[in-house]
């Protein structure tokens, strides 16, 4: 049934389709819990969609929401990402990795000092359990939003590199981008290189047969 319009399923097809996406959502949801456990941190953002007009014209602003679908994807993203970075780790294979290193002391200090400003009492900000927490305040504070834009500017940008040195933010120790070959050449290169190892490995096994 794969890749079939949904008026062309059986209805019996169609329960065990809404059967499947219920139990994958309720397990997504268990990751996403334990995730934010373990210390990573909730940076989502509302993203605002730009509708433009027959002409081309801007003509109105709708605010994107992040429902239960995006993040039922999003999790096992995730979780895709980091065993093809586990994999590829414990193989030694050489290939790109998604890094995200932990944020400079000073530029947590002018954090703290901002958020302080607006009546808000942090902790130490070097610990991800405190930065959590301080995450958690800015989703009912009235400045909440434009707050949370420090927050992101006092981390720094994760980038690419040869080497696996985890990712803060996701609060993972093995982490790549794998899912997305589409729309990121690095996410391509990493096909590449994992379709390639599973491809030799099989070459070496059919050679062994004989």
């Amino acid at each position: 049934s794969m890749g079939c319009p949904l008026d062309s399923l059986t209805d019996a097809t169609l329960k065990k389709l809404q059967i499947a996406i219920i139990q994958l959502n309720e397990l997504a949801i268990k990751l996403r819990a334990k995730r934010f456990a373990t210390g990573s941190l909730d940076l989502e953002m509302s993203e605002v969609k730009i509708l433009l007009d027959k002409t081309g014209r801007a003509e109105r602003l709708e605010k994107q929401a992040h429902d239960a679908s995006h993040q039922l994807i999003e999790e096992f993203m995730l979780c895709a990402n980091e065993q093809v970075a586990k994999y590829m780790k414990k193989k030694r294979i050489p290939c790109i990795y998604r890094v995200h290193d932990e944020p400079e002391e000073i530029r947590l200090n002018e954090l703290r000092e901002t958020m302080q400003q607006s009546g808000l009492q942090c902790g130490n900000l070097a610990r991800p359990r405190e930065m959590a927490q301080l995450l958690n305040k800015l989703k009912n504070h009235p400045q909440g939003a434009s707050l949370k834009v420090h927050v992101l500017r006092s981390l720094k940008q994760a980038q690419y590199r040869a080497r696996c040195d985890g990712h803060y933010g996701l609060a993972k120790r093995d982490y790549t981008h794998f899912t997305s070959p589409i729309r990121r050449y690095c996410d391509l290169i990493v096909h590449r290189i994992l379709e390639r190892s599973i491809f030799k490995g099989q070459q070496a096994l059919d050679k062994h047969a004989y």
